[in-house]
């Protein structure tokens, strides 16, 4: 067998085991995570009626946001009124959020919220390419404000969930986006669930309530939470997390 390109090798298999012991760590803790920001009850009342403008300059609501959905998910942009550009981490936040909107929109609308002129948001949007979200300025609202976005002049970034209630009340929590996953972290906002229907093909991940599950061929969901070994579904043969850089047989 080739030599592992990652150097796994005896002397550094300690190092290996700590890595992978992290890694367990880390699965357990995302899955606490998720969990907990799902089990979080509708927040505070919002007026559907806020006012907003997209970045074509078209007045909005936030309740026109919705299409025919019940729930929202909104990234609050880095970027005020007057900047000439936004904050560049914020941004490749929105540019991750924009590839995920696909993954997202059977259980959401998605939109991007900005304190800045509609005119700002909407170069920025052409500059880096944005297409799939909404892109709504605040303005003339005060949306940013009302959720305690401007500290002492300052402007922060958040996640903002609203849900239309059974009594035709529009509910929001606010959560932090600077957390481990980035956009892709919006995924366990929801109930986790096979999006596509049918049965999962050999090796297709699964969601489920635990870590994330890998189909083996025989048809049984396995976990790869471990990090160690993974039922390749491709050659039918059990690889060792540091062996994935080997040229596969034949």
């Amino acid at each position: 067998m080739e030599q592992p390109c990652d150097g796994a090798v005896d002397g550094s298999r300690q190092a290996r085991d700590r890595l992978v012991a992290a890694e367990r760590a880390l699965w357990d803790a995302a899955a606490e995570f998720g969990s907990a920001r799902r089990a979080l009850p509708p927040g505070p009342a919002v007026e559907s009626a806020t006012p907003l403008t997209t970045a074509s300059g078209k007045p909005m609501t936030l309740a026109g946001l919705f299409d025919s959905r019940r729930v929202l998910v909104g990234y609050h942009l880095r970027f005020d009124e007057g900047w000439i550009r936004p904050c560049p981490e914020s941004a490749r936040w929105a540019d991750g959020l924009d590839a995920l909107v696909p993954h997202l929109e059977s259980d959401a609308a998605v939109a991007v919220f900005s304190p800045a002129s509609p005119g700002a948001l909407h170069a920025e949007a052409e500059r880096r390419g944005w297409r799939r979200a909404a892109l709504v300025s605040t303005q003339p609202g005060r949306l940013t404000e009302e959720l305690g976005l401007r500290p002492e002049g300052g402007l922060r970034t958040a996640i903002s969930l609203y849900r239309w209630s059974d009594d035709g009340t529009l509910r929001r929590n606010v959560f932090a986006a600077d957390v481990p996953g980035g956009p892709w972290s919006l995924l366990e906002l929801f109930p986790p669930v096979r999006r596509t229907g049918g049965e999962p093909e050999p090796g297709e991940p699964v969601r489920t309530d635990g870590p994330l599950a890998v189909v083996s061929p025989g048809g049984q969901a396995g976990s790869s939470a471990d990090g160690v070994d993974e039922a390749d579904a491709v050659w039918g043969e059990v690889l060792r997390d540091a062996d994935w850089a080997i040229t596969p047989p034949g």
